[in-house]
C-alpha cells in the first residue's frame, strides 16, 4: 500500500496545478457594449491578447486585457463573432458567439397586459452573458480526472511489470548458465 502513496500525491499535485492555471473567459453584452473578462485560476489574466473577428475572419478589434482582466468595446451587432483570448504559454481560449448567444434572454409575457409605469431594463440594456466553461460541467471534470488517474496507474503498472520481467529474465539466464 505504501508504494501507491507517492504516485497518488504526485497525481493530486498535478491536478491541482493544472486547475490553477486554467484560462476562463466570460462575456457580457449590455446595450452595444461587449465586455470580455478572463481569469487564470482565480487571478485576472491582465495583459492577455484579445482578438475579435467576424464570420469571414476579418478582424473587428484587437487589444489587451486591462489589469482587472477586462476588455470593453462597442459592438456593431454583427454575428457570429469569434473571440480569442491568448494569455501566452499555451493558455488560449476561443469562443464563437452566434446570433442566438448575443440575443437577450426572453422573459415570459406579463400576466397584466397594462403598460408598466417603469421601463423594462431588459429592453433598454439588452443583456446577454456567457462563459467559456458552460459546457464543461463538474461531471465532465470528474470523468477527465478519473481518466487521467487511470492512465497514470496504467503507466505505473507497466513500469513495475517491466522491472519484474527484467528480474525474471535475469533469474532464468542464471539458471540456464548453471546447467
Amino acid at each position: 500500500m505504501n508504494r501507491w502513496i507517492a504516485p497518488l500525491i504526485m497525481a493530486g499535485c498535478t491536478l491541482i496545478s493544472a486547475q490553477a492555471h486554467r484560462l476562463t473567459v466570460d462575456w457580457t453584452l449590455t446595450g452595444n457594449v461587449l465586455e470580455i473578462r478572463a481569469t487564470e485560476g482565480s487571478n485576472p489574466a491582465a495583459g492577455a491578447a484579445v482578438r475579435l473577428r467576424d464570420n469571414s475572419d476579418a478582424p473587428l478589434a484587437e487589444g489587451e486585457l486591462d489589469e482587472s482582466g477586462r476588455f470593453r468595446l462597442e459592438w456593431n451587432g454583427r454575428a457570429p463573432l469569434t473571440i480569442e483570448v491568448d494569455a501566452g504559454l499555451g493558455h488560449r481560449r476561443t469562443l464563437v458567439l452566434t446570433e442566438l448567444d448575443l440575443r437577450p434572454p426572453t422573459s415570459p409575457a406579463p400576466a397584466d397586459p397594462s403598460p408598466s409605469p417603469l421601463p423594462s431594463a431588459q429592453s433598454e440594456d439588452h443583456l446577454a452573458t456567457g462563459s467559456s466553461d458552460v459546457f464543461f460541467s463538474q461531471a465532465a471534470r470528474v470523468v477527465l480526472g478519473l481518466t487521467f488517474l487511470l492512465a497514470l496507474a496504467a503507466a505505473w503498472m507497466s513500469h513495475r511489470n517491466t522491472r519484474r520481467l527484467t528480474r525474471l529474465e535475469r533469474r532464468l539466464e542464471r539458471r540456464l548458465e548453471r546447467q
